[in-house]
């Protein structure tokens, strides 16, 4: 990738350029998808119902989605209810979604994402024009998640205006008692304000006490609640599209291809083996060509003697009349021997029959990876002053770093990650809508699952080029790139 400095300011596209764009963008969401409306928000008026009504709102004999939020939510719901009488609730919950869904991409164009081309009609046709058409499943879902962030966001302000996070520690808090995976944007305060670690631990600490004694209040409803979480995430396969989606899905495809992992392992053994081998031989030999392809050839012949336990697990009253033993043969026997590829095995098979725990190691290992590599940037910036593009990064890899990214978390990553790519080269006006058209158009021809797939390689990319961008921008960054309000200045 090669970055050039912007030389010029970039205009935004004509309005009415925009207008039209958005008409075809919305033509084609009614004319390739077919998910209805308000799912998520029928799911809660269907549990509140329930529960107003004696019955289990956490019940799984449901064949469309559960509900999945702890038993605060109903009690905070039922007790809104006892003040709006027959669908007027309803409906005023509809006018706050509607409202604030649509507030969020103003807010993020106009207060995080700031650029000169990126006027409020621009914004919205990226939020619509999206991977998977993001933006708009998240309108249509009708899920409080995006009142929530849109709260959040708001709150946030003060923080990365005069590193004022209080406002933004209680309405974390808040939300955080009714849907715990909101507390990832505690990663805010800490990337972007001055000495928060302490009331950031200290919040975060607060709202996963209270599910606790949520447990104590209420332990029936509570138990269902975590059934009911299990089920869809795990039995139903609710996992969003975020980075534990990848590991799922990789860690299927290589357990169900002919259970391919432990010769894999053992492959990766054998290799690391021969690179160390060859390495140390090189050294030994100063670089010689000749002694480095006659320590490789060496060592492809030693390699039958190192995966000699394979044979050790059979006889050859096992195969016999039935000829030589196929890798299928070898999967299937009850018994794997000893030696690295029954080690392997063994792990493969514990591994995959923990089912979720996987996927969950990759993405703290993933999370922590990443944080890391945030404070190290920000280490930098601390001391030569912070650059553009700074907040988004932010925004982007706080996403990230959510176990479960759905429809509703995705479109705010997503209108972060296209700034930054856009960001990092010098991009004429028609550039940036070729931009954009390129990002979204793939999806019009991937099925569901791999078009998710396509959405987070996406965000993997707009992160890596994100970071390297403002990398290079802070070996050269300057406490006067900030405006008067502590804003990065416009790019």
């Amino acid at each position: 990738m090669n970055f050039k400095p912007v030389s010029h300011q970039v205009e935004p596209p004509n309005s009415l350029l925009l207008f039209a764009c958005l008409l075809a963008v919305l033509a084609l969401n009614l004319l390739t998808v077919h998910l209805g409306m308000l799912w998520d928000a029928g799911v809660y008026a269907r549990a509140l119902h329930d529960w107003f009504n004696g019955n289990d709102p956490y019940s799984l004999s449901y064949s469309s989605l559960l509900f999945v939020y702890p038993p605060v939510f109903l009690w905070v719901g039922g007790f809104l209810a006892r003040f709006l009488s027959g669908h007027s609730g309803w409906w005023l919950y509809l006018a706050i979604y509607s409202v604030c869904s649509l507030a969020l991409p103003f807010v993020l164009a106009r207060f995080y994402l700031r650029r000169a081309w990126l006027s409020v009609p621009f914004a919205y046709l990226l939020f619509a024009m999206q991977p998977r058409f993001a933006g708009l499943e998240a309108l249509r879902a009708g899920n409080i998640s995006n009142i929530f962030y849109l709260l959040a966001l708001i709150a946030a302000l003060p923080g990365i205006r005069k590193n004022r996070w209080e406002l933004f520690y209680v309405v974390v808090f808040l939300i955080a008692i009714v849907k715990v995976n909101i507390l990832i944007l505690l990663l805010m305060p800490l990337l972007i304000g001055q000495a928060q670690w302490i009331p950031a631990i200290f919040c975060g600490a607060c709202a996963v006490v209270t599910y606790p004694l949520q447990r104590i209040s209420a332990p029936q409803l509570f138990a269902g609640y975590q059934t009911a979480a299990s089920q869809q995430i795990v039995n139903r396969g609710d996992l969003g599209f975020g980075v534990m989606r990848i590991a799922v899905e990789s860690e299927n495809l290589v357990h169900s291809s002919a259970k391919l992992s432990p010769y894999i392992a053992l492959t990766v053994l054998i290799g690391a083996i021969a690179c160390v081998a060859i390495a140390l031989y090189r050294r030994r030999q100063g670089g010689n060509p000749r002694g480095f392809w006659i320590a490789a050839a060496s060592l492809l012949a030693v390699c039958p003697i190192v995966a000699y336990p394979m044979r050790k697990r059979f006889a050859p009253k096992d195969f016999a009349g039935s000829g030589a033993a196929t890798p299928h043969d070898l999967i299937n026997q009850s018994h794997s021997g000893g030696g690295v590829l029954s080690t392997a095995v063994s792990v493969d098979h514990s591994l995959h029959h923990a089912a979720i725990l996987v996927p969950y190691v990759l993405q703290v290992i993933f999370a922590l990876a990443l944080v890391c590599a945030m404070l190290a940037i920000r280490r930098r910036l601390r001391a030569t002053g912070q650059t553009n593009n700074w907040v988004g990064l932010v925004l982007l890899a706080t996403m990230l770093c959510n176990p479960r990214i759905l429809a509703y978390d995705a479109d705010i990553a997503l209108l972060a990650g296209f700034v930054l790519l856009a960001s990092a080269y010098a991009l004429t006006t028609w550039r940036l809508l070729l931009l954009a058209i390129v990002v979204f158009l793939p999806t019009l021809f991937l099925p569901f699952i791999w078009a998710g797939l396509y959405q987070i390689l996406m965000l993997l990319f707009s992160l890596i080029a994100g970071y390297r961008m403002v990398w290079r921008q802070s070996s050269t960054a300057n406490s006067r790139e900030t405006d008067a309000l502590g804003y990065p200045v416009l790019a």
